[in-house]
């Protein structure tokens, strides 16, 4: 199915399988560069995308994206900022990689790769940037390529601009 989605400020065309048998519209969605979109409506063509819808039930409906269209129009501002602008934090969120540490014992490791898990263990996870940032690149791969750490999908709420 083609739908345009709406993304903070600007719309663009995927195409995509939608999950339910309703209308699409109104729906959010995470994209694969893990931030939010609403489906805005449908478009004749699009780019394909994998792409996900985490809610079973539409965010907006149609006459609440027409009542912003013309609020927006009045206020002269891009009508899908005012959408993102008049959703609440919660629904806006991004899809982000962390490093985890995995259940593997670390009895036989060395000092600096207990440290390096223990420092993981202790914040639940990190980003991997600043895991290599802070212990080194080499070390950070060897221990997800030995099995003790892993990456790690999370959703984590948006801040507005």
């Amino acid at each position: 199915m083609n739908l345009r989605v709406a993304t903070g400020g600007r719309v663009i065309d995927i195409s995509a399988d939608f999950p339910y048998p309703t209308s699409p519209v109104g729906y959010r969605v995470l994209l694969p560069s893990g931030s939010t979109g609403v489906v805005v409506g449908v478009s004749s063509q699009g780019v394909p995308m994998e792409v996900s819808f985490p809610d079973a039930k539409p965010v907006v409906f149609s006459f609440h994206l027409d009542a912003i269209k013309d609020l927006s129009e009045l206020y002269g501002m891009p009508p899908w900022r005012l959408l993102f602008s008049l959703l609440p934090n919660a629904l806006l969120w991004r899809e982000e990689t962390y490093i985890v540490a995995t259940d593997k014992s670390t009895d036989f490791l060395d000092k600096k790769s207990s440290e390096v898990i223990n420092y993981v263990k202790t914040r639940g996870g990190v980003k991997e940037e600043n895991l290599k940032e802070r212990f080194g690149w080499r070390l950070v791969e060897l221990l997800k390529e030995k099995g003790f750490l892993k990456e790690e999908k999370d959703g984590k709420h948006q801040k507005k601009k």
